[in-house]
C-alpha cells in the first residue's frame, strides 16, 4: 500500500503513524476504517479510509491526498487489526468508480479542424524531407514549435505534445537522426491514414482516432477476471492531469490500460495501488489489438491465484520475446505508440550513458535515458534475475515497478520526489 504514496519520504511518515498509541481512536464499520488522530492544536483530526473500492479522506489541510494520516489509518489495519473496534457508525458510501476516456461522439467540426491540421502537417513533413534532416539542427527555434500550435489549433494536442520536445531534442542532442526519421514516417502513415479512414477497418479505423486523441467506441468484449495492478503513471498534458492504470489478468492472459482525467487539485486515484489485485468486469474499446478498457463492474480486492507454470500465473516474458511481440502489436496498429512490456530474468547493464536490461540470450532493451531509476534497479539486480514492468513508447522503456518476492514494488516511491 505504500506506493499509494506521493514519495519514500511520505511513506516513512507514515509508517511512523501507523501506531496504536499516536491514535486516540480506532474503529472499522462495514466497508470503512474510522479514526481519530490527535493535531498540535489540541484538537481531533478525523480519518477515514474506504475498503473497497479504496479511498481516503481526511480533514487534515495536506494538499496531498490520500494524506500520511489516512495511509497510516490503512497500514495499522493491515498489521495489527485486532485495535479496530467494531462500529455501527455512518459512513461515506462509496462512490461508483469508472475509469473511461469517455465514448463521447466526435462532432463533425472536429474531422474538418483535424483534416486541415494534417494537411498542414503533411506540407510541413514534405518540406522537412526536401530540405534533408541534416537541415534541421539549424533551423530557428520555433520552427517545431510553430507546428504544434497549429497542430493544437486542429484540436490534435496529443500530437502536438509529441512534436514539440523534439525541437530541443534535435539542438541539444547527437543520435537523434534514426529515431525521427522513423517518427516522421508514422506521422506520414497518419496523415494518409485519415484521408482514407472511411476505407480502413473498423478497428483500424478506432486505432487511427485514438492516436489523434478521440475517444474510441466501446467494444462488445468483456472480460471478467482477476486483475493484477502492475503499474500505475500520472501524466500532465496542456494543464490536465490524467492517470494511467496497468493491468494484466490472471485467468486471461491479456493486458489492459484504465484512463481517466484527475479532477481539479487531484493528484491520483486511489482504487488501484501497485501490487493489488482486484476482481472485476472489464469492458474494452475497439482496436487492432484491444487494450484500452473501462471498469463495468467492480467486485473488490482479492488474493493472486497460485499457479505451478510460471508462464499462467507471472506476465514477463524474456526482452527477446517480448520484443517479438511487440514487433507483432506494432505491425497490426501502426498508430499505437504506447505499449505495456514486462521484462523477466534480465540483468541491468552500463554502456557509456546508456542502461539496457538484458536476458541470458543476449537480446537487450534500452531504458529511457533520463530514468531516475537506474540505480535502484542495479542495486535489486544484484540479488539475481530482475522482473521489470514499464511502457514502451516512442522507442524508450520507461520502468514503473520491479516484482521482489512475489510483489510487484512501484518504483516511484523508492525516490524522495514526484
Amino acid at each position: 500500500m505504500l506506493s499509494l504514496a506521493e514519495n519514500e519520504q511520505q511513506g516513512r511518515t507514515s509508517r511512523s503513524f501507523a501506531l496504536p498509541s499516536r491514535w486516540l481512536s480506532l474503529a472499522k464499520a462495514s466497508n470503512a476504517l474510522l479514526g481519530s488522530f490527535p493535531a498540535r492544536t489540541g484538537e481531533e483530526v478525523p480519518v477515514q479510509v474506504r475498503l473497497s473500492p479504496l479511498g481516503f479522506s481526511c480533514a487534515c489541510q495536506q494538499r496531498v491526498r490520500p494524506c500520511h494520516h489516512a495511509l497510516a489509518l490503512l497500514l495499522l489495519y493491515l498489521e495489527q487489526p485486532h485495535y479496530f473496534t467494531d462500529t455501527d457508525a455512518p459512513t461515506d458510501e462509496p462512490s461508483p468508480r469508472v475509469f473511461s476516456v469517455g465514448p463521447d461522439a466526435i462532432p463533425d467540426r472536429h474531422y474538418a479542424d483535424a483534416a486541415a491540421g494534417l494537411a498542414a502537417l503533411e506540407l510541413w513533413l514534405h518540406d522537412v524531407a526536401r530540405a534533408g534532416l541534416g537541415n534541421l539542427a539549424s533551423r530557428p527555434k520555433d520552427h517545431w514549435a510553430r507546428m504544434a500550435d497549429r497542430l493544437l489549433d486542429a484540436r490534435l494536442s496529443s500530437l502536438a505534445e509529441e512534436l514539440r520536445p523534439w525541437g530541443l531534442r534535435v539542438r541539444k542532442s547527437t543520435d537523434w537522426h534514426a529515431e525521427l526519421a522513423a517518427y516522421l514516417g508514422e506521422l506520414k502513415l497518419l496523415c494518409e491514414g485519415f484521408k482514407r479512414r472511411g476505407a480502413l477497418p473498423k478497428n483500424a479505423r478506432a486505432d487511427l482516432e485514438a492516436r489523434l486523441g478521440w475517444p474510441p467506441d466501446l467494444a462488445d468484449d468483456h472480460v471478467l477476471d482477476t486483475w493484477l495492478v502492475l503499474g500505475r503513471r500520472n501524466t500532465l498534458s496542456g494543464g490536465l492531469r490524467s492517470q494511467r492504470v496497468w493491468l494484466w489478468g490472471v485467468s486471461s492472459a491479456r493486458s489492459a490500460l484504465l484512463s481517466r482525467a484527475l479532477p481539479q487539485g487531484v493528484k491520483r486515484d486511489s482504487a488501484f495501488p501497485t501490487g493489488s489485485a482486484v476482481r472485476a468486469e472489464l469492458r474494452f474499446y475497439a482496436g487492432s489489438v484491444p487494450l484500452w478498457a473501462e471498469l463495468s463492474r467492480w467486485q473488490g480486492y482479492t488474493d493472486i491465484p497460485v499457479y505451478t507454470d510460471i508462464s499462467v500465473s507471472s506476465p514477463g516474458q524474456r526482452v527477446g520475446r517480448a520484443l517479438s511481440g511487440l514487433a507483432q502489436q506494432q505491425i497490426k496498429s501502426p498508430w499505437r505508440r504506447l505499449h505495456p512490456l514486462c521484462l523477466r530474468d534480465t540483468a541491468l547493464e552500463q554502456q557509456g550513458e546508456t542502461w539496457f536490461l538484458r536476458d541470458a540470450e543476449g537480446y537487450a532493451l534500452g531504458l529511457e535515458p533520463k530514468s531516475g531509476y537506474r540505480w535502484h534497479l542495479a542495486a535489486l539486480a544484484r540479488g539475481g534475475g530482475l522482473t521489470v514492468f514499464g511502457e514502451w513508447a516512442a522507442e524508450r522503456f520507461r520502468p514503473l515497478s520491479v516484482e521482489q518476492n512475489g510483489c510487484w514494488l512501484d518504483l516511484r516511491v523508492m525516490k524522495a520526489r514526484r
